[in-house]
This record gives structure tokens, sequence and C-alpha cells, in this order.
């Protein structure tokens, strides 16, 4: 049986358009109603109905016009406050609702619709479940909020004393409702309109009083109403001496307002700050204090508002809520496990009310408690919708109609992530304007423009025509067609109803694109992995629809759904138990072979999944910048954003990321994400960081597990996904694991999750023994695939630079001589950290028909980077490294065997799409018994300077104590310490020294090079030295260096002082003869794309000395080449210059200074002690490179940049200068002494 109806309170007055003073009865304020409360009820005690009510007595309806209505106030007369539950706001009825009373002027009336039955008998079903009695309801609202606010106020018992104040025109152009609950005040709902709050801003006193200055002549509720808020503010009820423990609501008192999150909300202002203004002074009046000057307050198209977000303390009674909503609220309320289930009943419900007859559009009104929670703890509610904001960019488009809805919702992910709401779509620019109109029709665009050509010629003339906000042709154009639109959402996508699609109307033939600023606000749909895997909650969350997406290689996949694409991985299956891992666990160690798509996937889920919203970014780390450029790339593609906005990378020296921090999803080095912790030693803005490739076990991914480890520390919420492609996964979940009884599973913060690739069955071949020159033989191994094995491209994997550069010529030269059409063609490609951008990304094209590709690659290609299309590999087993010797004192690039680790992980790049072959140019036996299970890592190899430096920075003083997941070796850290106090980064106590300390650690160079740079304006030559930096920092100069052409060229530039002034020679002749042209690089056989970094470069470097050096221009750091203020102006005396320049060299990389040998064949190392007093270094036999400009020659002293050591273990000086062997002592006597000949 249906509960009877509630009685709604009888109307003791009612506004209207000739009301003008509204006095609150006195007898009310001072006794209460004593017929209606006695006190303050118990929340399960229903009140008695009221009598001689005849329910259906139908004699008595009327019809009611666009009125307020306004309800009795009641008021407890033990403490004179007041009982919300028996109040019901005010709101305004739509002109379209055949609203019906049944009244008598005597008694009680009963508001209802005649099509409000359904809404009515859901709110006394409610009623009913919770024991609490509802006044009234209104189903034909013109805003959803008041039925929200309404509700709230009856649905919740222990909101019984509110202010509300209600800012909006009330005319469903994008109005949004708020509202602040709080104790000891009267309950008060009301529309403004905005022309009268507009108005009330010119009153001095703020008194929200229509008269004054521009106040409005009309007499309507709004100005009734807000005299009766002014009642409110000025006539506090103060509490009596029986309840002491209340708030009394005096001035000292008004601060505890529990505003925390709340929203004072206007709406309907265009180019117009003048209504935020308003507000805050209204708000200021009503808080009775300052707000302060940095207080947020926006301004958004059509909507301003300001908001609170002081926080106060709360008693137990006290509550607030805050209620948003646009022209229609869209809310459930009854499925939180958080509300006790005696007060709401936890079925969800569903209130319809009709939104717009003349559309016969009916729109649900859900309240939600998916949002509503109380803290049991302060009792406080808060009710808050997910909101977004984002910017699009359209591009230019001519005068007309234009179709836009495809280019919106592409450039809005945030869309999918919204079960239901509202999108306002608002159009920054006044002279075009947005429309809702049809596009099945072909005739709706004809119509459309026939119509904007009517209404806004282009050819009217208008007499200001000034483009931007004072723009009298956009706003006149833009009153008629509007700029903003406001659409439903259902299920992630615009509900358009009966239109189908959004228009761009353009008013002029404009030349660049239009912004739109879309405001997404509404209930997000549930989070996936916030259940347990296996459950349903995002399977409506992956219904994407169709598109043709621009693949890796600029060529275009089918036509299949998003989905569909990203589904082929082998990690997709794995998406729900992983994301699941992710709600539970602080650290999750994702185990996935190459190729299964852990590194473009895994941003993408965490990003669908929320954890970038609030202005969060999920960062992915990678061991190598090749891999971070190429995997952004291929993210940002199949998310369809440009790259450098949503998706970015970070690398050394580069930045393609949002300046505005749009950026969501980054990719970035490791040692760039280090360098981001000196500055924000907690990574705040990070939500998620994914360190991508752990096995490689590289120098700043082990760091950044230890300072990881300390983080998690402070920020719990922060999520560390460690990713390898091997089977260490233990290892690193104990490292970070804090649980202290390990069979306590409950406790536990780490989890582990296994992906298996797609493998094919792959044949490997050993030779039978060992082979004399592992290049030739590759190249002899790829001409007997291509000759005797079915189609598939090649992968072969080489040591560096050279090597790679010598077997794709060779493949190339040998080719040409295979007889025609009898084999398919080769394509021979090289890719290694060193090349271009543009020339790794050829790598990932696809094969043509009747084409065989060749890659010859480094190490890179084993696990970083996968590439389409390999079928065979062909694995030399040798690998360049840079190791450090601590007895030498010396770094060198290294040509090494690689681990069975690493054999494994080339195997596996071979069984991919098909079955695989592997040709491993060393013996099984090699295999088994020579080489290392697992590579060394990098830390324990490594020149550890920079890392301690960094550390030190970092605050980390005690460096041997870092929790390192591996150790390094005592005597490398030793090293490390001596060199850096020998340079004067660190003091007798291994404290940073200050300033130079600090700002070597804030360089991104090594330290010697760093050193150099800080002293360069002491030795006059700040340029000279950018340059050189940013040269020595770029690989590949010059083209082909070896060939006897290219020799001839380098002779133009080179002299006798060495590489780095030669170096310098070729930046100067590309800057100011050659004009930085690509063709004057190609008549020079100069890398042009490398010279092109190489400026890049200096500007970074130039903008890091001017800070560090604390400089006001770049005008002010020094030359010795030049005078004055021309560049080209030359110094008078340049071999003086060049002096010094080399002097400034021997400052820095004193440490890496060699002597010609006796027989003038090769150099010996002259590091002969360190600072600290330990042994001397062993002396090394070093031999000056090929390529440096002083092969030929014999300089008795050099210091040099690098070593790099052969695989037959000949040390190689790379960048060598010559010097004088007195400059050591004297800019380095705490590093050398003279040894006195006896």
């Amino acid at each position: 049986m249906d509960p009877p109806r509630a009685k709604r309170p009888r109307l003791d007055r009612a506004l209207s358009d000739q009301d003008e003073n509204i006095n609150v009865d006195q007898d009310i304020l001072d006794n209460g109603l004593s017929n209606q409360s006695g006190g303050e009820n118990d929340n399960n005690t229903e009140e008695e109905e009221p009598e001689n009510e005849d329910e259906n007595d139908s004699s008595n309806e009327q019809e009611y016009d666009d009125d307020m209505v306004l309800s009795d106030v009641h008021i407890h007369p033990q403490n004179g406050r007041v009982d919300g539950r028996m109040l019901t706001s005010i709101f305004p009825l739509s002109l379209a609702a055949r609203t019906q009373t049944q009244a008598n002027e005597d008694d009680e009336d009963t508001l209802h619709t005649s099509d409000g039955d359904q809404a009515w008998d859901h709110a006394l079903e409610i009623q009913h479940a919770m024991g609490t009695n509802l006044r009234a309801v209104g189903s034909q609202v013109w805003m959803g909020s008041f039925l929200l606010i309404d509700w709230m106020v009856t649905l919740i018992p222990e909101l019984d004393r509110a202010v509300v104040l209600e800012l909006g025109a009330g005319t469903g152009v994008g109005s949004i409702a708020g509202a602040l609950l709080t104790p000891a005040k009267t309950f008060f709902c009301t529309d403004f309109d905005t022309k009268v709050l507009l108005n009330c801003q010119h009153n001095v006193d703020m008194n929200l009083q229509p008269e004054g200055a521009g106040a409005t002549t009309t007499s309507g509720p709004g100005q009734v109403l807000c005299r009766r808020l002014n009642w409110l503010m000025d006539c506090p009820l103060d509490p009596v001496e029986e309840e002491p423990d209340q708030f009394s609501w005096k001035d000292e008192d008004r601060s505890l307002w529990s505003s925390q999150g709340a929203y004072i909300i206007a709406a309907d202002v265009v180019y117009d700050d003048s209504l935020t203004d308003a507000l805050v002074e209204c708000l200021e009046k009503l808080l009775k204090e300052p707000l302060p000057k940095d207080h947020p307050r926006y301004s958004i198209g059509r909507v301003a508002y300001i908001t609170m977000e002081k926080r106060y303390n709360f008693s137990l009674d006290q509550l607030a809520v805050v209620a948003q909503a646009h022209d229609y609220f869209v809310k459930k309320v009854g499925e939180s496990k958080m509300i006790k289930a005696d007060r709401i009943d936890p079925s969800s419900l569903e209130i319809h009310c009709d939104y717009d007859r003349s559309n016969d559009l009916t729109f649900p009104i859900r309240l939600s408690s998916a949002s509503l929670f109380i803290h049991q703890s302060q009792q406080s509610i808060i009710l808050q919708m997910s909101w977004a904001q984002t910017t699009i960019r359209l591009p230019s488009k001519s005068r007309g109609c234009h179709l836009v809805t495809s280019e919106i919702e592409r450039q809005l992910p945030e869309l999918r992530q919204y079960s239901v709401g509202m999108a306002n779509v608002f159009l920054q620019h006044t002279s075009a304007s947005l429309s809702l109109n049809e596009n099945a029709d072909p005739d709706v665009r004809v119509d459309m423009e026939m119509a904007l050509n009517k209404i806004a010629p282009e050819d009217f003339p208008y007499t200001h025509t000034d483009e931007g906000p004072d723009d009298m042709t956009g706003h006149l154009k833009s009153s008629l067609l509007g700029v903003s639109l406001n659409i439903p959402i259902t299920n992630g996508r615009f509900n358009l109803g009966m239109w189908q699609g959004i228009w761009l109307c353009e008013h002029r033939n404009h030349a660049s694109g239009r912004k739109i600023v879309v405001t997404l606000q509404g209930e997000k749909k549930e989070k996936p992995g916030t259940v347990a895997p296996g459950s349903l909650v995002d399977r409506e969350a992956e219904k994407e629809s169709e598109a043709v997406v621009v693949a890796f290689s600029d060529t275009s996949y089918a036509t299949l759904s998003l989905l569909d694409q990203r589904k082929q991985l082998p990690v997709y299956k794995h998406r729900i138990e992983f994301l699941y891992l992710m709600e539970k666990y602080q650290v999750v160690v994702l185990v996935g072979q190459t190729g299964s798509g852990k590194t473009t996937q895994i941003p993408q889920y965490l990003h669908e999944a929320g954890w970038t919203e609030r202005g969060k970014v999920v960062a992915c780390t990678q061991p190598r910048r090749v891999a971070a450029t190429t995997v952004a790339q291929r993210v940002a593609d199949e998310m369809q954003v440009r790259l450098g906005m949503e998706v970015g990378y970070t690398i050394r020296f580069e930045d393609c990321t949002d300046p505005g921090g749009r950026t969501r999803i980054k990719f970035m080095t490791d040692g760039m994400l280090f360098r981001e912790a000196l500055m924000d030693p907690l990574l705040s803005k990070y939500s998620v960081i994914m360190l991508d490739e752990a096995h490689e076990r590289s120098l700043y991914t082990d760091i950044l597990m230890g300072v990881l480890k300390k983080i998690l520390k402070k920020r719990p919420e922060l999520r560390i996904i460690i990713s390898s492609a091997t089977l260490d996964a233990e290892a690193f979940a104990a490292f970070f694991s804090t649980n202290s009884a390990p069979g306590d599973k409950s406790q536990d913060n780490t989890a582990i999750l296994s992906v298996q690739g797609r493998m094919y069955p792959v044949d490997i071949h050993f030779l039978p023994k060992p082979c004399p020159d592992y290049i030739e033989t590759a190249i002899q191994t790829v001409f007997d695939i291509h000759t005797k094995e079915p189609a598939g491209d090649v992968l072969v994997f080489m040591t560096g630079r050279e090597e790679i550069e010598q077997v794709v010529s060779e493949i190339r030269e040998r080719a040409t001589t295979l007889p025609p059409n009898k084999y398919a063609d080769i394509v021979a490609l090289p890719i290694y950290a060193g090349l271009q951008p543009e020339e790794q990304m050829l790598v990932f094209d696809p094969t043509e028909r009747g084409t065989r590709k060749i890659v010859v690659a480094t190490n890179i290609a084993e696990a970083s980077i996968t590439i389409p299309g390999i079928g065979y590999v062909v694995d030399s087993g040798f690998v360049k490294i840079r190791a450090y010797n601590p007895r030498t004192g010396m770094e060198t690039l290294t040509t090494t065997t690689i681990s069975r680790a690493s054999a494994e992980q080339r195997s596996g790049r071979a069984g991919r799409i098909r079955n695989g072959k592997v040709y491993r140019l060393y013996t099984e036996e090699s295999f088994r018994q020579s080489m290392r299970p697992a590579s060394v890592p990098e830390i324990q190899r490594s020149n550890l300077a920079g890392m301690v430096l960094q550390l030190k920075a970092l605050g980390i003083e005690n460096v041997l104590r870092f929790d390192f997941m591996t150790s390094p070796p005592a005597e490398m850290m030793s090293k490390a310490l001596e060199l850096l106090f020998s340079l004067n980064a660190l003091d007798g106590v291994g404290r940073l020294t200050i300033p130079l300390g600090m700002r070597l650690a804030e360089f991104p160079l090594d330290p010697l090079l760093g050193k150099v740079l800080l002293d360069s304006g002491t030795f006059g030559c700040s340029q000279e030295m950018l340059t050189i930096a940013a040269m020595v920092s770029v690989q590949n100069i010059f083209v082909n260096p070896t060939s006897p052409a290219a020799e001839e060229q380098h002779r133009l530039f080179g002299v006798m002082e060495g590489d780095h002034i030669t170096l310098l020679n070729v930046y100067t002749a590309f800057t100011q003869v050659g004009k930085k042209s690509a063709k004057w690089c190609a008549k020079h056989l100069i890398n042009f794309k490398a010279m092109s970094r190489a400026l890049a470069i200096r500007a970074h470097l130039e903008r890091y000395l001017v800070r560090v050096l604390d400089l006001t221009s770049p005008t002010e750091l020094t030359s010795c080449l030049t005078s004055g203020s021309s560049s080209m102006k030359r110094a008078a005396d340049p071999k003086a210059a060049l002096t010094q320049i080399r002097r400034c060299l021997v400052s820095g990389y004193f440490a890496q200074a060699a002597k010609i040998a006796p027989d003038g064949t090769h150099w010996i190392s002259v590091r002969e002690s360190s600072a600290g007093g330990s042994a001397a270094s062993a002396p090394t036999t070093l031999w000056m490179h090929p390529t440096s400009i002083l092969f030929k020659q014999a300089p008795h002293w050099v210091i040099y940049h690098e070593v790099v050591e052969t695989a037959q273990g000949k040390a190689f000086m790379r960048e060598v200068t010559s010097i004088e062997s007195t400059w050591l002592e004297e800019l380095a006597p705490h590093f050398y002494t003279t040894k006195k000949r006896t």
C-alpha cells in the first residue's frame, strides 16, 4: 500500500511583483510555532498529519504562472534555531508548467503538478523509508538545483539549519547553483536576477539593496529577496543560555562558517568581471571578514564564481553541503557505503523533471551518494561534482558554417570519463559563434549560412570593428547567434538529442585557429580498478567510437576502434587486474616481455582511469633518449593528440611538453626525472611514476628507486611502477617492501604482475667456432639470409656508430652486385642514440612489397623499442658500455661481450610476427661458460661523481648510507668524493660548497665540463666555452670523418691548439659565414642536424649560466675572441685569447691530462695523486683518436674530453687540446706537484 501523501504547510505569504516589504512575524521569531514543533524531534519520529485536509479536492485547483512561492519559517522556541526538515525552498515555476495546488484559504496546501505524480510518489517512498517529513517537492522547475537543495534538507535529518544563496538568472543559459549550510542561521533560498545583483555592486555598503546608482526600477521578486537576505545577515539569532556549547552568531564567530570546498556562484556574465567583484563583496559582508587577495576567483565565459577553500574547525553538529547544478542537476543519492542504512535508502532513486515541455524532453534528476559521504568523526557532509576544463584549438576555417563535433570530441578525452553530466562549450572569440543543428540533411549548411548572411552580413558597415572584447561587430553577432552551448553528457558522449552536431559559424575569413573552452561537470564513471578483477565496472567505459588512427609510422591503421587496435597487445587482457593493483598497492612490479605493450599502454590506462585528474601527471622514464622520444610519439598518435600537448617528453636539452601545464603523460630519461627531484624533492606533480626497462639497471634508474623509496614515506598516495622485461621482479618487490611480517599479506605494499608477450618459435644458430671478424661475418650472414630465407626483415646488433655506419655502407654497396630481378630489394637502415630523430623513425616504416629491410642497431633495439616486421636477428655478441676504472681514474667506452640475459632479449626480437631465426656470431660454449648471467648494474661500473653531487644537492649528506638497490663499490665512491673535492665542489667534511658545489649540481653537464663553464668568467671566455660545451655535447658533427674528402674539408677549420678550438671554429663559421644553412653544411661535409642541435643546446646552457651567475642578460657574459658589442669585431690578440680558452679547459679537465711517451707514438696519463693522499693512480697508455685534428701531431702535453676503448683493449683519446705542463700545477696545485729530478 502506498504511503499517504504529505501535506504542505500553510502559505502565510507569497511573493509577487507588487510585494515591496516582507517583514518577519515577530511572534514567530519569539515563540516559534507550537503547533508545528515542540523541540527538536528525534530523527525517527514522524510528525503528525494535519487534520481536515481533503487530498482529492480538485475544486480548489488554480494555475500558477512564473512566480515564487515561499514556505513558512519554523523556529524552535527552546533554542531559537530553524528546523530545516520543516522547510521547503523557494523555486521558480516554469512558464510551461501547469502547476495545480489543492488549497483552501484556511487550510494547508499540497503542491503538486499534473504531470508530477511519479516524482511525488518517489518522494513519498523516500520519506517513508527514512522516517522524515517531506513538505513539498516541485517537479517542474527551471533549475534542478532548487529541487536538489530542497531534497538535501528534507532527506538528510542532520541538515536542520541552512543558509543557501542561489545566484543565477534561472533562464537555462549555463546557470550554476551554489549552497552554504551552517548552524544557527535561518534557512533561506533565493534566485537572484543577475541584473539586480549587478546593480547592487554600485551600492557602497553592499547592503544587497537594489536602490541606488544604477538600480533597476522594477519591483520584482529578486529585489524583495535581496532585502530578505539582508535581514538574514544583519539580524542574527543568538543562542539561549541553556546551550552554552552552541556557537553564538556574533561578529567574532562568523569566521566559523564551515565553508570547506564550498562555492558561491553566479551565472550569465559575458566579458565582464564586475559580477565576480560583486560576489566577493557580498561574500565578505556575509562572512564579516575580508577574503585574501590571492583567493581563487574565476570567470569562465558566461559563468563567474568564487571558491571557498578556507578550512575551519567543525563542531560535532556542524555540517557543510556544497551543491552545484546546471539548468537541471544530474545526481543520485543512496549508493554510498559510507552512509548509514537507517538514514538513506541505499537503492538508486530517480525523480523525473519536465524540463522543457515544448521540446517534449524529460530529463532525469538523479541524486547520488557516490560523491556524498559522511565523516563520522565530524559528521560533516559534502556533496561535490567532478569537473574538468580543457582548452580546444580548432584550425582556421573560412566564413560559413562548419561541423566541428568530431574535432571537439577528439581533443576531449576527458569526456569519456563522465557517465552523466553537463558540458559548457564556450567559444572565446567574438567574430564567430556556435550552434547546435542537424548534420544528416545536406541542406542544413546552406540554410545556416543563409541565416548567417542575414543576421550578420559580412559587408555591414559597423563603426567599431576592433577584434577582441571591445569588438562591437562581434558582440552584436554573438548576442544574436550565441558563443556558448550547454550539452548534456550521457555515458561518456555528448547527448545531443534531436540535434546531430555542433557547428562553428565563422563570421569572417579567419586566418588563425579558434580557441574553445569546454567545462565538464557531472558524475564520473566508476573508476576502473576500484574493484577486484572480473567485475564489469568499466565495460561501458571501453565502448569507444570507431576512428581512423594515424599509425606510428604516419601511415593509417585499418578502420578499427581505438579499443580494438589496443586489444591486440598482450597487456590489454591484464588491464583491470593492473588497475586494481594500482588502487591497492603503493608499488607494482610489472614483468612483461618486450613487445607486450606495457610501455605504450600502461600510461594510457592510468590516464583513462583518472590518475591524471586535478592537474596530476603520469611519468614514464626511459634509460635512453631515443626511447623516450619515439615512445612519446607513438602514444600521442594512439591518443590522437599533438605531441607536446597531452603527451610529451623531456630529454637533456629538449623539453617537448606544454608550457601551460596541459601535459598529462610525460616520457623522459631517468636522469631528467632525477634532476626534477632537485627542484621538487617530493615530485609532487606526479601521481604515478613508471620506471621502465628497470632490468637494464641504468645508473639513474637505480638512484631513482632509492629516492622514490624515501618519497613514498612522505607521499603514501604516490604510486610506483617498476617495469622489467626479465624475471627479476622479486628483487624489485623486496627492495620497496615495508611489510615487517612477511607472512601477513594484508601488510604488503608491493605486488607483482606478469604479462606474457606474443612469442612464436625461434630457431637459434651458433657458430661452430669463434670468428676472427664479427663485422664481416655479420655482413655475410645478412646476405645468406637474403638469398636463402623467406621474406622477413633482418635486425643486426652492433656496438656503436662507427660499426653501424660501416655495416650499412657495406650492405648497400654489396646489394648493388646482386642479380637484378632475382632477389628483393634491400633497404639498409641504421639506428643508434646519436642519430637524428627523423632518421631514427625510418626503421618503423612498414616494408614495401618486394623489399627486405635490414636494420643495424645498437643494444637500444634489445628492449627499449620494438621494430615491426623483424623475422631474423644477427647477434654480434658484443656491446659498448661506459666503464670507470677507479685505479686509473678514467672512464672509457669499452666494447665487451654481452650477458646471457641480453642474448635472450635479442633473440626475442625475432618471434613477434612469425617463426623466427637467430644467428649468434659466437659459439654455444662461449654463451654458456663465458657470458655473465646478467649485465653488471651501471652503478657498479660508472664514474659516480655526478651522481654524488646531485644526491648531496638533494639533501642526502651521507651518500655512503643511501639505500641503493645494489651498493656501488666503496673504492668508486671514494674516488668520486675525491674528484669533487679537487673540483672544490665539496668542502673538507663532504658538504656541498656554496655557491660552486650547488651550481655544479644544477648544470645538466658532467662536473668537469660544468666547472669549465663556471670558471669561464674568470678567464674572460664565457661565450666561447658555451659554444665548446654545446659542441662536445653533440655527437657526429662531421659526416664520415675518416674519408679523405671529409678530412680535407675539416682541415679548413683545424688549428694546432686542438679539437676544442676546432669545434669552436666550425660553430663560428656555421653561424656567421654559413648563416646556419644546410647548403653550407653539405658543402663542408658537416652534419646540419647536429649543428642545429648544438645551437639549441648552447641557448639552453646560456640560460643556465645567466641564471646561476645571477646576471641580468646574456650580453653580460664575457668573450675573449670578440670585443665591444659587435660579435663580428675580433679581439686585439687572438693568440692570447686562445691561450685563455685552453687555460680555462685545464681548470676543469686537469684530472684528464696526459704527456707524450718517450718514443713519441702514444701518451701516458699523468694523474699522479689525489687530494685525499691516496696512492697514485696507475699510468695508462693512451692513443690519439684518428678523427682528432692532432692525430698526426705530437703535442707534449694534452687534456682530453673522453677515452674510447676498443674490443682489443686500446684506449683512444677524443676531443683533445694541447696545453702547457705548468698550467696543471698553477690551476690545480691541490692535484699536481712537480717532482724534482735527482
